[in-house]
């Protein structure tokens, strides 16, 4: 390898100028390269400044070197920035990110305490190679954080399946409690507000649709005579045998005291249906009581009166219409 003595001798130029150039273009390819932008552009300084000395070698050496070494500096300090700019930018991330962190509740700890160590090791960090390793270190910290978001939104599908479920749970035990509710306790029919309910329904659209109201008669006799629990006994066994009577697709409910309400749909013209209410009550009907030591036989009937829902105005004047006729039978029994 040829020294660098021998170098200069060997030219025929002045070796002083050769040694100025010589230490321009090492200046341009070491220099450390922070911004590939600045880099290019100091070493298109130190090319310019190596063409100036080739003009006038003798005069311009002592020059150039002065303005090779104002270059340097001029570089140095505009690199300098950078990491210090790049550290701030990369510190106000992190701190972001660490407070993000801070405030959500499925950020596991040992993500956010490898945040907070990045945090502080880049307070302390003052050279460029610190802050390409704190990236690295932030970047497996990402993906902690992205694996941890993974997992709890895991979790919370889990834990929305299984409160969907418990939902659903509660529904269906709410409308199986509001059913039992609107169910009458001694005939397990629906009740009054069903059957009003049903025929606000039904009063819309009422052709080809009636309400039959039942009413079993002698029951205040029965309960003064015998006590309510036999009048309960009538009464069960009239609403048993009007549910065998009609088509499971006729709705019959327990109206009020001895009263049934039944709402039908009938192709047939009215008279056809109050034959048919005819036919439902001519079978006849008893109970047998033990009272003491004694039977009695009872006979169980009922009156009725059939409404066409085509003829009605609206829900409340049908159900006024229903309960004169109860109230009426009620007083006749």
């Amino acid at each position: 390898m040829i020294s660098l003595k021998r170098y200069l001798l060997s030219r025929e130029d002045n070796p002083f100028f050769r040694t100025t150039e010589l230490l321009l273009e090492a200046i341009g390819v070491h220099a450390v390269m922070v911004e590939p932008e600045e880099y290019d552009r100091f070493r298109d300084d130190i090319q310019a400044l190596v063409r100036q000395l080739n003009h006038d070698p003798i005069a311009e050496a002592l020059v150039v070197s002065g303005a090779a070494i104002q270059a340097l500096a001029e570089y140095n300090q505009r690199v300098s920035r950078i990491p210090r700019m790049r550290q701030a930018e990369l510190q106000s991330i992190v701190t972001m990110l660490t407070d993000t962190i801070k405030s959500l509740s499925t950020a596991g700890a040992t993500s956010l305490s490898r945040l907070q160590d990045i945090e502080r090791r880049l307070e302390k960090a003052s050279e460029i190679e610190d802050m390409r390793a704190l990236k690295i270190h932030l970047a497996d910290c990402l993906k902690g954080l992205q694996m941890e978001q993974k997992r709890q939104a895991a979790v919370n599908q889990v834990q929305v399946a299984a409160l969907r479920s418990e939902l659903r749970r509660n529904e269906q035990a709410l409308r199986a409690e509001q059913v039992v509710e609107s169910l009458d306790l001694l005939t397990g029919l629906p009740s009054r507000p069903a059957a009003e309910e049903a025929l606000s329904a039904c009063c819309e659209h009422g052709a080809g649709t009636y309400a039959v109201a039942f009413v079993v008669e002698r029951i205040m006799s029965i309960n003064t005579r015998f006590g309510h629990a036999a009048g309960d006994q009538v009464i069960t066994l009239m609403g048993d045998h009007l549910k065998r009577s009609f088509s499971v697709d006729d709705r019959l409910y327990r109206w009020t005291g001895p009263s049934f309400l039944l709402i039908l749909k009938r192709e047939q013209l009215l008279a056809e249906v109050r034959a048919e209410v005819v036919r439902s009550l001519s079978v006849r009907l008893e109970k047998t009581l033990e009272i003491g030591k004694r039977s009695v036989l009872l006979p169980v009937s009922a009156s009725w009166a059939v409404y066409p829902l085509e003829n009605e105005t609206g829900a409340e004047p049908l159900i006024e219409k229903i309960e004169v006729f109860v109230r009426s039978r009620n007083l006749d029994s």
